[in-house]
């Protein structure tokens, strides 16, 4: 663990808006064998995540590659600001 502090912080380069950031990273290739179900059980965790975070808290998704209707359900979250952030 560090110990100390971001001098950015106290010289004021960034500008904190929350205090908590949730990182989750999805990879959904298709709805085929193994990953059947994952598009479901992804979004009853997103959902699950939005609805039990405070306002002090932010998230961030990572997309590694899913199939377009997951990537579809990512860009609809961030639009309807749902998270935060969206990498690709």
């Amino acid at each position: 663990m560090r110990i100390g502090f971001n001098p950015q912080k106290s010289e004021k380069k960034i500008n904190l808006t929350t205090y908590h950031r949730v990182i989750v990273v999805v990879y959904i290739p298709n709805e085929e064998g193994f990953y059947k179900n994952s598009y479901d059980v992804f979004k009853l965790c997103l959902d699950s995540l939005v609805a039990t975070i405070n306002s002090n808290t932010a998230i961030t998704i990572v997309n590694n590659g899913s199939y377009q209707k997951v990537t579809e359900l990512l860009l609809n979250y961030l639009k309807d600001k749902k998270i935060d952030s969206l990498i690709h």
